[in-house]
């Protein structure tokens, strides 16, 4: 049960501070209590023993051979490592990364797995990663540097429409958004007409993806509508994991996410 106060206080403060500055207290605050569940649940310390056994470098999936960082050590990143994180979107991923596209815009870029990605699959994009969280940003930095990108991966903070808007080129671009929700302000093809020539990777926080979806019925004329429900895992998604005991892998695994959660893929058309 939400605390009243603690509701009060943040409604108060979402009225009374900068958009900005809101996101990006917000973001802090939920990157520590993420961290405090890790850490409850041993999952940090499952993950850095991941890291002793098999590296940093990702073993599988459409960014195979990426390098993480030391700094993400200890944090849950075992899905990202593995290869099996959001597998779900493999074949979407995968067509992205085979199209020519100028930019990619990725909202919500934690600590880069698709930022730093898609820079390394597609040589010839730009790469606009917003988050709110300094760590995030830090984090990405890091990893791509250690994937050399970093000249071509633009660091920024709160992405507000018009932000988003500035950022879209005039070539092909591609978004990917994953920002707790925040999507259904930011995606208005009213204030932002440009998204009408974008390709999306939306993932929905409110409601399971549906045709009736208020925010993919926003794209249901100028895009090609793909939706993406996710799925439990098994344990047996990484072959080269099958050393570990199935407890151990498929917590190593865990998006941590709502079962009904998935993705709106909106094709340009």
């Amino acid at each position: 049960m939400p605390d009243p106060m603690k509701t009060l206080a943040k409604s108060l403060l979402r009225t009374l501070l900068p958009a900005a500055i809101f996101a990006r207290l917000s973001a802090i605050s939920a990157r520590r209590f993420i961290q405090e569940i890790e850490r409850r649940r041993g999952l940090d310390k499952l993950n850095r023993d991941y890291v002793a056994k098999y590296g940093r470098r990702v073993l599988q999936g459409p960014f195979k051979g990426m390098e993480y960082s030391p700094m993400t050590d200890g944090r849950h990143v075992g899905a990202r490592l593995a290869g099996c994180y959001e597998l779900e979107l493999n074949d979407a991923v995968e067509r992205c990364c085979n199209t020519p596209y100028a930019s990619v815009i990725d909202v919500g870029c934690a600590e880069g797995y698709y930022a730093v990605g898609f820079a390394r699959r597609i040589p010839g994009a730009e790469v606009t990663a917003f988050d709110t969280d300094p760590w995030a940003r830090r984090a990405c930095g890091t990893i791509a540097e250690a994937n050399g990108v970093s000249a071509r991966i633009h660091l920024d903070g709160y992405c507000s429409p018009a932000g988003l808007r500035s950022a879209i080129g005039a070539g092909r671009t591609l978004i990917v958004l994953d920002c707790e929700g925040y999507e259904a302000v930011l995606l208005d093809p009213h204030s932002i007409p440009e998204l009408a020539r974008c390709d999306l990777i939306v993932e929905l926080h409110d409601a399971p993806p549906a045709p009736d979806h208020p925010l993919v019925a926003k794209f249901r004329e100028s895009h090609e509508i793909e939706l993406i429900t996710g799925r439990p895992r098994t344990g047996a998604e990484v072959e080269m994991l099958r050393d570990l005991p199935p407890s151990e892998r498929l917590r190593l695994i865990d998006e941590l996410r709502q079962p009904w959660q998935g993705w709106a893929v909106l094709w340009a058309k």
